[in-house]
């Protein structure tokens, strides 16, 4: 079984979890099946959107990494350059 496989059955036994843990609750509070219903569809939505933000979130991390190499490269380029022989090779072109 591949990663996304893994993943995609462990996401699918959570939202089985928490659809019934949601069912329980709203029976606690004495909800109608109508009431139930709208409570799961928000919680699903509200369970969408958290695990978008932990995607980007991820690959918001993944690029601050990458922006702090590629700084990190630039700055022993910028050691490496002669700024002088730079310019005079910038003014001949």
């Amino acid at each position: 079984m591949t990663t996304d496989q893994k993943h995609s059955s462990d996401s699918t036994l959570n939202e089985l979890e928490d659809t019934r843990r949601i069912e329980k609750i709203a029976k606690l509070f004495g909800l109608d099946e109508q009431n139930i219903e709208v409570y799961k569809a928000l919680f699903g939505q509200i369970w969408k959107l958290e695990k978008k933000l932990k995607d980007y979130y991820s690959k918001y991390e993944k690029l601050k990494r990458r922006v702090n190499l590629l700084e990190a490269e630039i700055e022993d380029l910028d050691e490496c350059v002669d700024k002088e022989t730079l310019v005079d090779l910038i003014q001949e072109m």
